[in-house]
């Protein structure tokens, strides 16, 4: 039985861990929500410890930071040491991860059940743009690949747009047109064993450089033999990593999947590799699922709300390429989510309940979506609308 309600953290991290304090609840200050980090992640994956802190806490929470010694209140310098079983937090300049109000972008939601997902009928065409692109498989240069999706195709449309509308700060990283789960730049060419890895949050992809890591600071790539027309991006890394401690002890996995191997796309260049802001996403997703604690936390907060979860519809016969006799069906299907979505409240989003708590992409919603950013968008966009009730009511009155 899962717990009842957030419990305290405790005083000390275990051994060969440490813990990263992300939220303080306002009620209390000993209601965290924290990640517990087994040390050998950390050494593994960044040649500076504290530096890798920073990347996890603005992955997650999509704010500029620090890492301070919980203990002293001192400020971690990036060539510091990490202390086994200390408590670390991260703190922001904005003290964004205290003034968090509500998880989604309201407006957002309301747009995006106006329309139906156009994910089931671009599957296709998302394959065969990452066949073009990658060719084999970018860690392995496997031939027996398949298309993987960086935000899960369960989530849909509408979550993707809402983590690009409520995206970061990340330095003007802008994807333009990406509009659906089914884009190429939301995906990679995979070997089965890698791509069930990352579906079940046991695997990642860090791209550097990053506002926090320079490709230098990861340690160098597990070399693999030359392959015709594929090589190494030499400006960028897309670096796949272990974040599940007990997979990668296991010896077989890392025969199949080495730990800090880094991806090779076709040359020259057959289009846009995979989104950077989507894989800064998904690698928070992924610390979150493996080392996230106490996520009831976030639950604690009343009026919170989110998107409901995406229903899935019974898998029809099998489509050719350029069958369209399926599409009057699963318009009405839509018609009928689309009218329970509208059921669930007037922006389609249903109250968070204490016996469901987040999974690691409600997490990462919630604070992305009470970014400093996401939240002058949304001050901006209540403007707009509200100048443009007013000047209609303008023009009704004088017609």
């Amino acid at each position: 039985m899962p717990p009842e309600g957030p419990i305290p953290r405790p005083t000390l991290a275990p051994e060969r861990h440490v813990h990263l304090v992300l939220f303080t609840d306002r009620s209390s200050t000993l209601l965290e929500f924290y990640l517990e980090i087994p040390i050998v992640m950390i050494t593994s994956h960044c040649l500076w410890p504290v530096k890798y802190l920073r990347y996890l806490g603005w992955s997650i929470l999509g704010v500029e930071g620090v890492v301070r010694d919980k203990a002293t209140g001192n400020e971690m310098g990036p060539n510091d040491t990490l202390t086994d079983r200390a408590v670390y937090s991260y703190v922001t300049a904005s003290d964004a991860a205290h003034a968090l109000q509500h998880a989604v972008d309201l407006e957002v939601i309301k747009k995006q059940t106006t329309y139906a997902s156009s994910a089931d009928s671009t599957r296709d065409r998302f394959k065969d743009s990452l066949e073009e692109r990658d060719g084999v498989c970018i860690f392995t240069d496997d031939i027996d690949a398949q298309a993987c999706h960086i935000i899960p195709f369960a989530r849909g449309d509408a979550w993707l747009q809402l983590i690009l509308a409520n995206r970061p700060n990340f330095r003007g990283v802008i994807e333009a047109g990406l509009e659906n789960v089914n884009d190429a730049r939301n995906g990679f060419f995979a070997s089965p064993n890698i791509h069930n890895s990352f579906d079940r949050c046991n695997t990642a992809i860090l791209k550097t450089p990053n506002l926090m890591l320079a490709m230098n600071d990861i340690p160098a790539t597990h070399q693999r033999l030359v392959v015709p027309n594929m090589a190494y991006p030499t400006t960028e890394r897309y670096t796949f990593q272990w974040l599940n401690a007990e997979r990668m002890a296991y010896p077989p996995a890392l025969l199949y999947q080495p730990d800090n191997n880094d991806a090779k796309f076709r040359t020259p260049s057959a289009g846009v590799k995979p989104s950077p802001l989507l894989l800064h996403y998904r690698y928070g997703a992924t610390a979150v699922k493996q080392w996230g604690k106490n996520t009831m936390v976030l639950n604690n907060h009343p009026g919170l709300r989110r998107p409901p979860k995406p229903e899935t519809l019974p898998l029809g016969p099998s489509r050719t390429r350029h069958d369209h006799g399926s599409v009057p069906a699963r318009r009405q299907a839509e018609a009928e989510r689309l009218a329970k979505l509208q059921g669930a409240g007037s922006s389609g989003l249903q109250e968070s309940a204490m016996e469901e708590p987040f999974d690691e992409h409600d997490v990462m919603l919630f604070f992305w979506g009470n970014t400093p950013a996401a939240r002058e968008r949304r001050a901006q966009s209540e403007k707009d609308r509200k100048e443009y009730i007013e000047r209609w009511q303008a023009s009704t009155a004088v017609n």
